[in-house]
C-alpha cells in the first residue's frame, strides 16, 4: 500500500497528519535524505543551490505544530526538523527545543539549530543539554560534541565563554570535537549560501573522481 493511500485510509486525524508530514519531509529517497545521510554537503553546486532553496522554502511554510511533531516521530524526522529550524531560523519552536534534552531520541542537529538561532538564550539551552547526563541506552558522544562546537561558535559570536567549562571534559575526545566542529562549520556555511568543502575533499581523497558530477560514491552508482 502506498504512503498516500495509507494516509487516506487512516481514520485517526493525528496519525494521518503524522503520515502526511513524514511523507512530505522524510520519505526514503526524497530530498531530505540528503540531510540525515550528510550528502547535502557533497551535492554538485547546482543541486546544492536547489536543495537549499527548497529547504528554505519549506522552512518558511511548515506549520509550528508540524515541526514539533517531526521532533518527536523518530531520529530521521527529528534531524530533518532541526535542519528546517536552522534554515528558517524558526525561533517560534524554541520552547519545544528546550524540552528535548534527556529524551530517548538522538540529538544530531540540535547544535546546528541553536547555532543558527544564535541568541544568548540558545547558548543557555546548549549548556542545559551538555549538563544533562549522557544517554544510557546509546552512545551520544557525537551529538554532545556537536552541541559543544555550537556553544563555542555562539561564544565567539556573542563574546561569551560558556563553552570553556566543558572543554576539559571534552579533552579525551578532542578528535571527535574537532571533527564535529568542522562538520558544524560546513553546515553553517551551507545555510548561509556558501560552498562547503566536503565535495572538494572527496575529490582530493579519491572518493570522487575529478570532474565527477554525481554525489554518491561513483562505484555505487
Amino acid at each position: 500500500m502506498s504512503d498516500i493511500v495509507l494516509e487516506l485510509f487512516t481514520r485517526d486525524p493525528q496519525e494521518r497528519r503524522e503520515l502526511r508530514i513524514t511523507r512530505k519531509y522524510v520519505k526514503p529517497g526524497g530530498r531530505y535524505g540528503y540531510v540525515f545521510t550528510g550528502l547535502a554537503l557533497a551535492l554538485p553546486r547546482s543541486r546544492q543551490r536547489m536543495f537549499l532553496w527548497r529547504l528554505r522554502r519549506d522552512a518558511r511554510r511548515i506549520a509550528p505544530e508540524d515541526l514539533e511533531d517531526l521532533l518527536d516521530l523518530g531520529w530521521r524526522e527529528r534531524q530533518t526538523a532541526f535542519w528546517l529550524i536552522a534554515a528558517g531560523r524558526r525561533s517560534d519552536v524554541r520552547s519545544r527545543l528546550a524540552q528535548l534534552p534527556g529524551g530517548p531520541l538522538a540529538m544530531t542537529g540540535y547544535g546546528l539549530a541553536l547555532a543558527r538561532l544564535g541568541t544568548d538564550r540558545d547558548a543557555m539551552l546548549l549548556e542545559v543539554y551538555l549538563r544533562t547526563p549522557p544517554n544510557a541506552d546509546r552512545d551520544d558522544g557525537h551529538d554532545r560534541a556537536e552541541a559543544l562546537a555550537a556553544l563555542l561558535h555562539l561564544d565567539e559570536q556573542l563574546g561569551t565563554s560558556r563553552g570553556q567549562a566543558f572543554l576539559d571534559a571534552a579533552e579525551a575526545n578532542s578528535d571527535v570535537l574537532a571533527e564535529s566542529g568542522h562538520a558544524l562549520e560546513q553546515e553553517l556555511i551551507l545555510m548561509e549560501g556558501g560552498v562547503p568543502d566536503l565535495r572538494d575533499r572527496f575529490i582530493r581523497e579519491g572518493v570522487y573522481a575529478p570532474g565527477w558530477r554525481g554525489w554518491r560514491h561513483p562505484r555505487s552508482v
